[in-house]
């Protein structure tokens, strides 16, 4: 008796965090004016194990006979990654809910969970992509400039170390150094705020150069 109340909280948890994310993906939709059909809308609601709704085995086959399941996942996944976005800008306890939904849907199968992990694998809006493409390229800019200037003007490198053994020894350690530098802050961080700071950086770093 007692599992089987327990069975029931959890299934009752798991619907509720399921209709708070939905509604949080037709609200973002609706904000950003992107298209919803209603095959799309009722797939948010699929599961292989639980009960959904009555004709979802007719809307599961319309759905895998018209649509691009790839660019339908992409797609509410960057309205999730939007919609905590702008939950978190508009209350400071939106991340709590967001991530007690989570934790609570997980507790059974469902389709929606697919979409849920790649927005929390940080779908980058274009701006960013566009920022850390620009600070590669620059980076790289910098190393090219450099080793055209080293053989421009013969700039004897072993003045400076003793061997190449040694500085390969120094780029490696150093490459290894911020390596782990970056897999600590991105475990204790997390992806998305990990990538943000990373931003906040270059940013910084910029804006610094442009003041000289």
């Amino acid at each position: 008796m007692v599992d089987s109340v327990k069975l029931s909280e959890r299934h009752l948890r798991a619907h509720q965090a399921k209709e708070f994310l939905i509604s949080q993906v037709f609200e973002e939709a609706e904000i950003e004016n992107v298209p919803l059909s209603e095959v799309e809308r009722k797939m948010l609601s699929f599961s292989e194990t639980d009960e959904t709704l009555p004709n979802m085995a007719e809307i599961g086959d319309q759905f895998e006979r018209d649509y691009n399941t790839a660019t339908y996942e992409k797609k509410i996944a960057v309205l999730l990654h939007n919609a905590l976005e702008r939950n978190r800008r508009e209350s400071p306890d939106a991340e709590r809910r967001w991530k007690q939904a989570i934790t609570d849907l997980r507790k059974e199968d469902h389709y929606l969970l697919v979409m849920v992990d790649q927005a929390s694998r940080s779908v980058r809006p274009p701006g960013d992509q566009i920022k850390l493409w620009s600070t590669g390229i620059a980076v790289v800019g910098v190393l090219v400039a450099a080793a055209l200037l080293t053989a421009k003007y013969n700039v004897d490198l072993d003045k400076y170390f003793p061997s190449r053994a040694e500085l390969s020894i120094l780029i490696w350690g150093t490459a290894a150094v911020l390596a782990i530098v970056y897999a600590a802050l991105w475990l204790l961080l997390g992806k998305q705020r990990m990538d943000k700071l990373f931003v906040k950086i270059i940013e910084m770093v910029f804006a610094s150069s442009r003041d000289k």
